[in-house]
């Protein structure tokens, strides 16, 4: 991530990589305090690079003034005796811890002791017990907390720390920690904060500032004599949808062909307002976002989107595919928080079965008895219970499928360079259109389908068609014709091969 402020100050930060499952990633960055301004707002232009193991750039996006840098509040100096507390400048969260630093404006004398008076609004802050800490100049103080008060009494200065070194215009005195309650109301708090600078007591003991109302330098600006705290509840205020099944935005409908949908869910990742707070994954539901298709009308021909579960449907039923299907995920507790993601349908828009051969003969010199058991010999023929057996060929079903409706437009698989179509055998069901001819028998290793002839038929001619069709057989592929033969000499059989298959293992 690289950051560049409208004034011309940059740098850049390298980021966590994204999750596995949703693919979202964060950066955290902390703005310098230099880069604020207390004569006008700014802003910064960011700019994210992806790239895979850092082995090149795969994509680049960059967003101008995309975070506003608001301009920094401007308090003068003190100019007589007394003491200015920093605090808040900008808005704070429940369970917030804000520190408070308090310094003192001397005006020549040695400030060797001081008591301080806090009030608080006991509805937005407490106090954190034993935060009150003395700089490094002073010893450590006593405290006095009570219910919206806290009096803090530091009775000396350091061992080894010289009059010089507590004399000045910014000596700083202590700091001390109030947290926001955690079940504070969003709003502002016009009086969250005074100080009082009871008392500042030089090297002599004698008493040169008594009573004196400090100035609270939050985020208003100029001299205050009371903070104002500004609270904001932690909100969801964008939302990253991915998805969640098996598989990711770009999807296949196979169904036309299979009979079996494609389902898929949407999630979201949830981001909030509030810095420290980690973005959360969650589900669909009542309490968290729903889903909808961005343009219902176009979506109706893709796919089906349950708006409740954010479950995405492609099935039978469905006519085309799409480029970009858009669903947009809306949070519940607020629907100005929406994000549309894009979904890639693939859609079948021509398929066809093709056999390697158009006739099948059965095989000269082999037989095979009603048991399964093979001769191979003359004296078959004189066995009631023999029949013939038939060679095979190799059927395919082979389709083209398409986002933009097209067979071989730029949204086709033809233009990513199958023009002669996917095989997708292994995804259908393949059949003949009269099983006491022929039948397609599959090999479930391999997915490889075959045509062969039945055992003891006379043979004919058939259609090798796609069965699995929601439509029917024929309603989307092409049949390919096969013809079921009579033995043939050419065909015998001189050799046979048994192969056992008994484990198999994939590596990518």
């Amino acid at each position: 991530l690289a950051y560049a402020s409208s004034a011309g100050a940059a740098a850049s930060v390298t980021c966590a990589s994204p999750g596995s499952t949703t693919g979202f990633g964060e950066c955290s960055v902390t703005v310098p305090s230099s880069w604020f301004s207390t004569a006008e707002a700014r802003s910064l232009d960011l700019t994210v690079t992806a790239s895979y193991s850092g082995s090149g750039v795969a994509a680049t996006a960059s967003a101008a003034g995309a975070v506003a840098l608001a301009a920094a509040p401007s308090h003068p100096s003190l100019s007589v005796s007394g003491v200015r507390a920093v605090v808040a400048q900008s808005p704070r969260f429940p369970g917030d811890v804000m520190t408070v630093t308090v310094f003192g404006y001397t005006n020549g004398q040695p400030l060797k002791a001081f008591l301080l008076d806090f009030a608080y609004d006991v509805t937005v802050l407490e106090y954190v017990t034993s935060s009150a800490a003395g700089s490094a100049l002073y010893t450590t103080p006593t405290v006095d907390a009570t219910a919206g008060a806290v009096g803090v009494l530091m009775a000396g200065v350091g061992s080894g720390v010289s009059d010089a070194a507590v004399t000045g215009t910014d000596v700083e005195m202590l700091t001390l920690s109030f947290r926001v309650l955690a079940g504070a109301a969003a709003g502002s708090y016009p009086a969250a904060l005074t100080c009082t600078a009871t008392e500042m007591l030089n090297s002599l003991g004698l008493n040169f500032v008594a009573e004196s109302t400090g100035q609270m330098e939050d985020g208003r600006g100029g001299s205050q004599g009371a903070a104002t705290l500004d609270v904001e509840l932690s909100e969801v205020v964008a939302l990253a949808p991915y998805v969640t099944s098996t598989g990711d935005a770009s999807r296949v409908n196979m169904a036309p062909l299979s009979g079996t949908a494609d389902a898929l869910s949407i999630a979201a990742v949830r981001l909030y307002s509030r810095a420290g707070d980690a973005s959360a994954a969650a589900a669909a539901g009542p309490s968290t976002f729903a889903c909808a298709a961005a343009d219902p009308v176009a979506a109706a021909a893709v796919a089906t989107i349950d708006g409740a579960t954010c479950a995405v449907t492609l099935d039978g039923t469905h006519t085309a595919g799409a480029e970009a299907l858009g669903v947009t995920v809306t949070l519940a507790s607020d629907a100005a928080v929406a994000e549309t993601m894009s979904l890639r349908v693939w859609f079948p828009v021509a398929a066809e079965v093709a056999v390697d051969v158009p006739t099948v003969p059965a095989i000269a010199g082999l037989s095979r008895s009603a048991s399964g058991a093979c001769a191979g010999t003359a004296d078959d023929a004189g066995l009631g219970d023999v029949a013939h057996a038939y060679a095979r060929a190799r059927a395919r079903a082979i389709a083209t499928f398409s986002y933009d409706g097209t067979a071989d437009g730029p949204g086709s698989t033809a233009a990513l360079g199958f023009a002669d179509g996917l095989d997708v055998t292994p995804l259908v069901t393949l059949g003949t259109t009269d099983g006491s001819i022929a039948v397609v028998q599959k090999e479930a290793a391999t997915g490889a389908a075959y045509v062969t002839g039945v055992d003891g038929s006379a043979g004919g001619a058939v259609s090798v068609v796609v069965t699995s069709e929601p439509g029917g057989a024929g309603s989307l592929a092409t049949p390919a014709a096969v013809t079921i033969g009579a033995a043939v000499a050419a065909e015998a059989v001189t050799s046979l091969a048994v192969v056992a298959f008994t484990a198999a293992s994939w590596s990518v």
